[in-house]
């Protein structure tokens, strides 16, 4: 019985010491990246999305979207359409890629490329003992190659993306230039901006679609969307929900001086009750709310900026049409756009 408790002994020693080497080897190979994948994002964004789930986001766009298809027709949004489509056929369909993104915070920044939009995808492996066998499925799935600059390339169709890992981080896009940013040192990060880092803190990280907008850099992009007639401007973030008949975002904007945001400060929010008045061929409105006309002429510096506007509108209607608003002015200004006989 003694021999028996010794030899029980002896083995248990065996097996926790096997246990012990086996799990220090393990955790000497699983390491967590400490580059962060937001950290590389070279600055000026004019856009970051960050998706806690890519492939359920790239869903809902394509699929539940009816706005979404519509923006598609667009030039840039079109190419940015493809590239998210792209990318979510990395992540889901091949069955060696899509363990490296299982479970993995997607960050997809898009930059003022001056002819074009540039998207920017970015996101952290696991851990860093994944990098290796990573990049190795990339050249046995996509039969990509390191180019000279030591960025693989990868094809799809006639379209060439770009992508690097370093550090546990990926980043890819069809601009080599971008992904050369990301991992140099002498370029400014958008994780810099104290209004990015401020601004992000206010949203769960764990939500769907969480959105950080430049308006300025947004506002330099020729589209046919047009953007600089957006009530915002400054900087923003927002939690953005998908239906098929909207896209609603809701946040927080830190306004510059022309932001008409600033020019609202303590006015109460007032109802949407004037959809009923809109044309039927709106396509643009802007509603402000006024709890004090007199406070928001002053912060607008009305008097001064539009007194020969109200003397030729005056003149032309043959009566004071500045007292006829001031006295009858409302809760609310709407400005809307809207086409009529063609024309708008």
């Amino acid at each position: 019985m003694k021999k028996f408790k010794t030899i029980l002994f002896y083995s248990f020693v065996a097996i926790s010491l096997a246990a012990a080497i086996t799990g220090y080897f393990y955790l000497r190979q699983t390491k967590k990246p400490s580059l962060n994948a937001v950290d590389v994002l070279p600055d000026k964004a004019m856009v970051v999305i960050h998706a806690g789930n890519f492939h359920e986001l790239s869903y809902k766009l394509s699929q539940q979207s009816l706005i979404w298809n519509e923006l598609a027709s667009i030039a840039e949004f079109k190419k940015l359409n493809q590239q998210i489509n792209y990318f979510d056929s990395l992540t889901t369909e091949n069955e060696t890629l899509k363990d490296f993104f299982k479970d993995r915070q997607m960050l997809i920044a898009l930059y003022n490329g001056g002819t074009e939009t540039n998207a920017l995808i970015s996101f952290n492996l696991s851990d860093l003992a994944q990098e290796k066998d990573f990049t190795e499925a990339l050249q046995t799935v996509l039969k990509s190659e390191k180019n000279s600059e030591g960025v693989f390339e990868i094809w799809n169709g006639t379209s060439k993306y770009f992508l690097k890992t370093i550090s546990g981080v990926v980043v890819l896009s069809q601009n080599q230039a971008l992904i050369e940013n990301c991992f140099d040192s002498k370029i400014k990060k958008q994780s810099a901006d104290p209004y990015y880092q401020t601004l992000m803190k206010n949203m769960d990280a764990d939500d769907l679609f969480n959105c950080y907008i430049n308006h300025k850099e947004l506002n330099s992009v020729k589209t046919k969307i047009k953007l600089d007639k957006f009530i915002l401007s400054g900087k923003s973030v927002c939690n953005i929900e998908i239906t098929p008949d909207a896209i609603t975002a809701n946040g927080f904007s830190a306004c510059d001086s022309s932001s008409v945001l600033n020019l609202l400060g303590g006015q109460p929010a007032q109802p949407c009750d004037f959809f009923q008045a809109l044309p039927f061929s709106t396509h643009f409105y802007k509603a402000v709310a006024i709890s004090s006309y007199e406070t928001f002429k002053s912060k607008a510096g009305i008097n001064a900026a539009v007194s020969s506007y109200w003397k030729q509108a005056s003149d032309s209607a043959l009566f004071n049409v500045r007292k006829q608003l001031e006295d009858n002015i409302g809760d609310k200004a709407v400005q809307i756009e809207y086409t009529q006989n063609s024309s708008k």
